[in-house]
This record gives structure tokens, sequence and C-alpha cells, in this order.
């Protein structure tokens, strides 16, 4: 039925209805032929039937007074019907009483009924009559009739009359379904044409005329108002084209698509232009994507492409390397997402790539940068705990001078060079010191001013005394600080356990003598706490530059009463908590967002390293600092949060 498929449809529909009238004509044809040939045979067996009797009542007196001339003049009688070929008149006994026509053989007279019944024999009909008189059998009538040049006479008339028929009824079918089945055929053309000048033109402005109320007229309806959807959706689709393209030639992305059932990929130009093909250098295949992949990172980027495809990766991100024509790596970011059909089996997997060498070079440089600037800031940091120290140190100087300059003017100012001018008065008188001491008027007053000579060294002595003590303790001070800073500096970049208070009071010992000099109260309220992990040189440098920071906001404040609080305390599990607050001038709530940037300060001669380093070593040692002010004038509060130092850490430290 192939060639039936592809016939037009004016054709289907009158081969159709020709073949149904010619089945339906053939058909009743053939049934009308049948029960014509069976009410023939029924025809053939009632007139041998009625030809029978009429020769049996005929032959009852010739029978009655044997009188066979007069049988066979009966039987010559059937000469007017030929298609009786043999008859005859049987007695009882089974004798011939009289016969005509063709002799009956031995076989022909057994295909014979013993009753009243007609037998056929293909088309020859056998029929036998029994005569009686009287209610006893005379004889038996046997006729056989061939009714075959009958049959077929009728045979070639009827299949004539069924021939005229078939053929009128096709010529007459076929105008009537050449007229009618205009009116089903010319919507369904008219269609046809315009969907085919749609699909040339690609016009689906072309609308199909509606000329029936029917449901042709209907599908017509529907396939307008089809056209009006898809040439807005066209319109729609080729404005997002257009946003595509544009967008897409705005981008140095390269896109792809990967058919995951044909197993096909799609690289776009930009894609192949990233590795230095033109558009007509790589295939269609994914293995184009697959062995350029950099052989540190091909396993990865393939098992994350598989878990993605099998819903165990929700998102495809990824940073690797590809190799270029020209040999070259070049850094790749890419994205992509994965469809999947109604029962959630993946198709089609798309995504986009980026060439981010030129950031990976920055990043290497940026880490470079960050990694110079946090040593730059790590030793800006130091140099502030030095300035501390050197400060400190200073102070404790200053008073080693004015006690060694109080030394050197009392033994300046010592009257023991009178004690020798009077040893030397006592050496000139000789034997004559006794007589002098005691005649003498300068003599007599010797005794008397040694007394009170003594009572001024005495005091001299004490003074001094006093003095040298106090710069023996300056001297020591100086080196518990220098010995402190050589302990932080050896510890440096280590993490052990420390106790917080310890930390807290060298940092305060650091910059005492700055508090000192400005009169700022120290507070210490010091919670019982457990030790801390942290870097000690780290914490220093991050608690002297808040108590520096602390100075210089009371510093820029007119406040009565200048005090820093230092506060070491904990609120939560596995935290240590160190907060140092001041009532100075506060910070605007607009800069708090920014304290810890690098390079953001609001001091005049700040350089904005020492926040934002300790920020950074804060959260190295896995800490973080925070800050809190109500605004200016209200003072400010800054917190070293940092880790406890547990069990097992003060086990290896041990």
């Amino acid at each position: 039925m192939k060639w039936f498929r592809n016939l037009p449809i004016e054709r289907k529909i009158s081969f159709t209805v020709l073949i149904s009238c010619t089945s339906a004509m053939l058909v009743a044809s053939a049934i009308l032929f049948v029960y014509q040939l069976f009410s023939l045979r029924q025809g053939f067996d009632r007139d041998l039937a009625s030809t029978a009797e009429m020769v049996a009542n005929s032959s009852v007196a010739a029978i009655s007074f044997h009188d066979r001339d007069a049988a066979n003049e009966v039987l010559r009688v059937l000469r007017v019907k030929p298609q009786i070929v043999s008859s005859r008149l049987e007695l009882p006994d089974g004798a011939v009483f009289a016969e005509y026509g063709e002799p009956l053989d031995a076989e022909q007279r057994g295909r014979f009924s013993a009753q009243n019944k007609s037998v056929f024999d293909g088309n020859v009909l056998y029929y036998s009559y029994r005569i009686t008189l009287s209610g006893q059998q005379l004889a038996t009538c046997l006729l056989r009739a061939d009714y075959g040049r009958i049959y077929r006479g009728l045979l070639t008339a009827y299949l004539g009359i069924l021939a005229g028929v078939l053929v009128i009824a096709t010529i007459l079918a076929w105008l009537l379904s050449y007229r009618l089945q205009q009116h089903i055929t010319s919507p369904i053309l008219q269609l046809a044409r315009t969907s085919k000048l749609i699909a040339e033109k690609r016009d689906y402005s072309v609308r199909a005329l509606r000329t029936n109320n029917d449901e042709l007229g209907q599908l017509t309806d529907a396939f307008n108002q089809m056209l009006s959807e898809i040439q807005d959706q066209d319109a729609a689709l080729k404005e997002s084209r257009e946003h595509y393209q544009l967008a897409v030639s705005g981008t140095d992305d390269g896109l792809w698509d990967w058919d995951l059932q044909k197993q096909k990929a799609y690289f776009s130009p930009r894609w192949k232009a990233m590795l230095g093909y033109d558009e007509t250098e790589l295939t269609e295949s994914i293995a184009e994507f697959e062995q350029r992949l950099h052989p540190e990172d091909r396993e990865r980027v393939l098992r994350a492409a598989k878990d993605h495809i099998d819903g165990r990766l929700p998102v495809f991100s990824l940073e690797f390397r590809m190799r270029q024509k020209s040999g070259d790596w070049v850094w790749i970011h890419s994205r992509a997402s994965v469809q999947r059909d109604a029962e959630g089996l993946p198709y089609r997997m798309a995504g986009a790539h980026s060439d981010i060498t030129a950031r990976k070079e920055s990043d290497v440089e940026l880490a470079r940068l960050n990694q110079k600037l946090h040593e730059t800031s790590r030793q800006a940091g130091m140099a502030e705990v030095a300035i501390g120290v050197l400060h400190n140190v200073g102070n404790v100087l200053n008073s080693v001078n004015v006690s060694a300059g109080l030394v050197m003017q009392r033994l300046q100012d010592s009257r023991l060079r009178n004690l020798s001018k009077i040893a030397e008065m006592l050496r000139s008188q000789g034997a004559a010191v006794g007589t002098y001491l005691t005649v003498d008027p300068k003599g007599k007053m010797i005794p008397s001013y040694l007394g009170t000579l003594s009572e001024h060294l005495v005091e001299d002595h004490t003074a001094q005394l006093q003095e040298l003590q106090l710069l023996t303790k300056n001297v020591d001070h100086i080196k518990q600080i220098v010995a402190m800073q050589q302990n932080y500096a050896k510890v440096a970049g280590l993490l052990e356990p420390a106790q917080p208070s310890d930390l807290v009071e060298d940092a305060l010992r650091i910059a005492e003598g700055a508090y000192l000099r400005h009169r700022i109260e120290i507070v210490r309220e010091f919670q019982s706490v457990p030790d801390l992990m942290a870097d000690r040189h780290k914490t220093l440098q991050i608690l002297v530059n808040l108590l520096n920071n602390a100075k210089q906001a009371l510093d820029s404040s007119r406040v009565d009463g200048k005090r820093v609080v230092v506060r070491i305390f904990t609120d939560a599990p596995n935290q240590v908590k160190i907060s140092v607050s001041d009532n100075g001038c506060g910070i605007p709530v607009e800069n708090l967002a920014r304290i810890f940037q690098h390079g953001f300060t609001t001091k005049k001669e700040g350089h904005g390293f020492g926040l934002h380093s300790g920020a950074n070593a804060a959260r190295e040692m896995g800490g973080r600092l925070l800050v809190h002010s109500d605004g200016p004038a209200s003072g400010a509060t800054f917190t070293l949060e940092l880790p406890i130092a547990h069990s097992a850490d003060l086990k290896r430290a041990a």
C-alpha cells in the first residue's frame, strides 16, 4: 500500500470511492448471483417435479390397461423440453414399461431415489415419481434432465448484466465522487498549498481561506490560529535570536552543546578560537574537548561531568587547563547544565567556556603581592611593637639618665675634698696635733666640722645608694623588655598554647610608658579562662596595635578621666575573647564596615596596615577581630577572638 499512501488526496478519495463502490457491487452481485443459481435449481426441481406429475397422471390409464404404445406416446410429449434427456416408466418389479430419450445405464439408474425426490449430480437432475391408483403403486416415472446448457447460458447472461452494472456503477461513482470530492478536497488542498507556501517562503502572515462550516472549516480556523501563534513565536524567536546574537557577539565566551544520545558535540567559533583553531578545523566529537584537557585536570573534569550528568553534582562549574593548537596551555572556566526528559533521563548538556588565563596570571601576581603585603604588614606590626618597646625602653633610659645625673651631681658636690684638706692640715702639724686641736682656734673647729661632715657624707651615701638602686632596677626593666621581645621573635609563626593574661600583660608592659605619660588609666578585668592556641608574636602584635589605637583615640578626645579597659573572658564554647575598650573619640557608623580594609585609616599619619594585618593574623590563627562603637564621642571596643587550646594541643606542646 506504499504507492497508495504517496498518491495525491484527490486520487486517494477517488480510488477509495471506486474501490468501495466496486467492492460493494461485487459483493451484492455475487450474493445475488448465488441466490439466483440457488433459485434456478429450485425452479428446475419444481419444473421437473410438475413434469413428472403430469406424465404420471397421463400414464395411469395406459399402465392400467397395459397399453405400452399409449405410454410411449405420453413420454414422447417430453420432447418439448430438450433439457429432459431420459424418461422411463418402470413397473414395481423393475421391468421397463415405456422409455423415451437416452437409455439409462445401471450407474445412472442407481442415482434415482426410491421416493418422490430429486437428486442433483452437477448440472444433471435425477427425479423419480411414484404412480399410484387407489393407494396401489402402478409404476415409477424416472426423469433425467441436463441443465448444463441452460446454466451456461444464464451464467453468461448474468455475467454480462453484472459487468454492465459494474461499469455503469463505477462510472457513476467516479462522476459522483469527482463532483462531491471537491467539497472535501478543495479546503484540504488549499491548506496543503498554504502550508507549502509557508514552508517555502517562511511567511507566517499567510492565511488559509475558510469555505465550509464543517470540521474542515474548524480545521482551517485552527490552522490559521496556529499560524498566528507561530507568527508571534517566530517574531519572539527572531527577537530572542537577535538578543542572543548581540549578547554572544558582546562576550568572549565560547559555547558548546553535547548531544548525549547521539554523542555529537557543537563548538562555537569562539570556543575554537580560544584554542587557536579555525571554525572548520575540529570535528563534532566530544573527544575534541577531552583530548585537549591538561593531564593533571582530565580525571577531575571528566569525573565532575559524569557526576553532574548522573545527578550527583547539582552544579557544573570548574576551572581547568586546555592545550592550544600552538601547544601552550590556556586556563578555562567552564559552566554547564544538563537537560532531562520527562522521565528524568539526561539527553543534552550545554555550557560556555571563558578564557581566564589573564585572571589566573593576575591571581598569581596578586598572591605574590598579597604575600609581600602580608610580610610588609607583619613588618609594620613588628615595627609598631618595636616602637612600643623603644618607647618603653626610652622612658626607662630617661630615668637611668636622671639617676646617673643625680649621682654625678652629688659626686661633684661632695664634701670629701674638705676632708682631704683637714687631713693635710693635721699632717702639717706633725707631733703637735694634740696642741693644735686644743689650743689653735682653727684646730678647735676641726672635731665639730668632722661631725657635721660625717652627717653630710651619710646623707650623700644614702641618696646615691637609692639612685643606684633605681638605676639598677631600670636597667633590669630594660633587660626584661629586650628579653620579652627576643622571646616573641623566636616563636613567630608557631601556634602553641598560651595563657591570655600573660600575653595581655606583656602587651601592657610595652605600652605602659606611653600610658603613664598621657595619664591614661588601665583597668584590668581578667576572668579565669583556659589557655588559647595562638601565635604569640602575632597576638602580641594585635594587642599592641589595639592599645596604641586606644591611646591615640584618647589623645584625640577631650574626655576627662581617660581610661582603657582590658578584659579577658569567654562567653562562647571553644573561644577566648580579649577586648580593649576606650572612652575616646569613637568611630562613625559609616566607617565600621571599612575599618579592617587595607589602606583605610582615619589618622593623618596612618598607613592602614595595623587593623588590616591584625584581622588577617586573627583569621590565620582560626579567630577573628571585631569592632563595636556607638558613634563619635562614644568610645570603641575591639575584641580579639581566639580558639581554646584542647587537651591534645596541650599534650603536643608538653
